[in-house]
């Protein structure tokens, strides 16, 4: 359909075409108030809405689910370190490898799947982390800032090796 968008359907305004070849009997200045003629008319013409894009398919569903699985990873960490300690089994490893390694996986898939919403996202895991400290104490568990200041290095390497595998998909 000749004058209309091809993503919307809706027709563009005409657009006026001056080729001074074509028109060699005009003199400079009947060209300057055609030309400005033209710019107040696309002035005055109501543009076309702003294209907006169709969010469909598998597309659609990866944000939602990156934040769908760090939530269950946050309720995870968050029933792992507020349970009381003879509640639950102790992982292997050490209590800050295991900090570490779970702030990591927190950070990891909004990392890799919606990068775009690290901006909110990480203060509200850096936020998780210093509500775990500051609850602890409640639960019968200790309170450490070494625990803090890992769980905030294992949200920061998160954002690396996310940001390293977005770099490395995109070469593929």
């Amino acid at each position: 359909m000749a004058g209309s968008c091809r993503k919307t359907g809706q027709r563009r305004p005409p657009l006026l075409k001056i080729r001074v070849a074509q028109f060699p009997h005009l003199a400079f200045p009947i060209q300057a108030a055609l030309l400005s003629q033209l710019i107040q008319d696309q002035r005055t013409t109501p543009a076309l809405p702003p294209r907006t894009i169709a969010r469909t398919g598998v597309s659609s569903l990866i944000e939602p689910a990156a934040m769908a699985l760090t939530l269950i990873l946050a309720l995870g960490i968050a029933y792992g370190t507020l349970s009381p300690a003879p509640e639950i089994p102790s992982l292997p490893g050490n209590d800050k490898a295991n900090h570490f390694q779970a702030f990591l996986l927190l950070t990891l898939p909004t990392a890799i799947l919606a990068p775009r919403r690290m901006v909110w996202t990480v203060p509200m895991i850096v936020a998780f982390g210093a509500a775990i400290e500051l609850i602890q104490p409640f639960v019968g568990r200790d309170r450490e800032f070494g625990d803090f200041a890992i769980d905030c290095l294992g949200c920061i390497m998160g954002i690396v090796i996310g940001w390293i595998i977005r770099r490395l998909a995109s070469f593929l």
